[in-house]
């Protein structure tokens, strides 16, 4: 067994080696590229849905967040991932999920996981998620926008509850409150530079697209990964290659920053974001699988 204990996250020492464990399993391209470092840093400050294993010498051997509520998302040091600690996460993950079942991605090449996962009660469910990745060191081609908008990095005071807003309208099911605006713009891995919204000829914010990346990166990455987290676009501007001038810039938004390439996700049943991504030079890196417990 290659774990010899477990116990609660606890601190600041348990966040930095937790996060260096999960960038030594990016390293090697183990599990999904999902969730971001910046994501994982933010959970972290939230320690109650975060759990490790040590080995015999008190070092750390894997790591699990529960994302959500009902996301398990884990990283394992490598050479030290087999079956035992793999069922040792998940029941941990079984043992913390709220209501409405407990949920797994899982890379669509992971047939190992895949399996384990069906062994133990797993159903999948019908819809995939894309991992896409562009090097942001190839040529890019410069950001077109529609006569008359513009696209800048969001000012806070007077973009904020506009921005906000612009959420709300394209994202009917997730609406936003500014305070959670704000929180965003404190986390871990937000950069002003990478918040660029697109204003109309007349001032009115009618998109917006957020790019992140996490603190620490380098460790493993000399020239760091980015996520473009969300990109959106009002009904009335769909079709005038605004989401795609959008991405353009936020591809050289990044190249500034020094990111050697970004990733970004996307559901297989929104072909025509994929369409738009992949004008601008990203390709599938993964494709996802969702696994939700039966057992419950």
């Amino acid at each position: 067994m290659p774990y010899h204990s477990q116990r609660n996250y606890r601190d600041e020492a348990d966040r930095a080696a937790t996060l260096d464990l999960w960038l030594a399993a990016r390293a090697i391209g183990q599990g999904d590229p999902w969730p971001g470092l910046h994501m994982l840093a933010a959970a972290l400050t939230q320690p109650s849905g975060a759990q490790l294993w040590f080995d015999q010498h008190d070092e750390l051997v894997a790591a699990a967040l529960l994302l959500e509520g009902s996301i398990l998302v884990w990283a394992i040091r490598p050479g030290a991932d087999d079956e035992a600690i793999e069922a040792a996460l998940i029941d941990w993950g079984r043992s913390q999920a709220h209501g409405g079942g407990l949920f797994v991605p899982v890379r669509d090449d992971d047939l190992r996981l895949v399996h384990l996962l069906e062994r133990s009660g797993f159903e999948e469910e019908p819809w995939q998620m894309l991992r896409m990745v562009r090097m942001v060191l190839d040529p890019l081609v410069p950001p077109s926008p529609p006569s008359g908008c513009t696209i800048r990095p969001l000012n806070p005071p007077q973009d904020l509850a506009a921005a906000t807003a612009l959420h709300s309208t394209i994202f009917a099911g997730d609406r936003k409150q500014i305070s959670e605006r704000q929180q965003l713009m404190a986390a871990p891995g937000y950069h002003p530079q990478l918040d660029l919204i697109a204003a109309s000829p007349q001032g009115e914010l009618v998109g917006y697209c957020l790019g992140m990346h996490g603190p620490g990166a380098a460790l493993h990455h000399p020239t760091p990964p980015g996520w473009l987290e969300l990109i959106g676009v009002a009904a009335p501007w769909h079709g005038r290659g605004l989401g795609r001038a959008l991405t353009l810039a936020m591809l050289e938004a990044m190249r500034a920053e020094g990111l050697s390439h970004v990733l970004l996700s996307v559901s297989d049943s929104n072909p025509s974001a994929r369409r738009v991504f992949e004008h601008c030079g990203f390709r599938v890196r993964h494709r996802i699988r969702w696994y939700v417990d039966a057992t419950g």
